[in-house]
């Protein structure tokens, strides 16, 4: 499967950690869990569930919003609002 075509978007609030895997600009998949006290394990538990539905690599690009979006490995953060303005776009 070619991993370059998708992608993963998490947000990871205080409350419930979401995550989506994207392609070709449609979702393939979503995993939602309660945040918990460790927001870098749940944010982990989110990007490996969206990954093996689809039997990807770890390679695939994600981006992290939301409270605990620094807790998220190898993700790049971006703020709320920086989200909304570029889904306005």
């Amino acid at each position: 499967m070619n991993d370059k075509v998708y992608s993963i978007g998490i947000d990871c609030g205080s409350t419930f950690c979401k995550g989506a895997l994207y392609s070709k600009g449609e979702v393939r998949a979503l995993a939602v869990k309660p945040t918990g006290w460790n927001i870098a394990v749940t944010g982990s538990q989110i990007m490996n569930e969206l990954l093996e539905c689809r039997g990807l690599s770890p390679d695939v690009p994600v981006v992290a919003t939301g409270y605990g979006r620094d807790k998220i490995p190898a993700a790049r953060t971006i703020t709320e609002i920086t989200c909304h303005a570029r889904g306005a776009e």
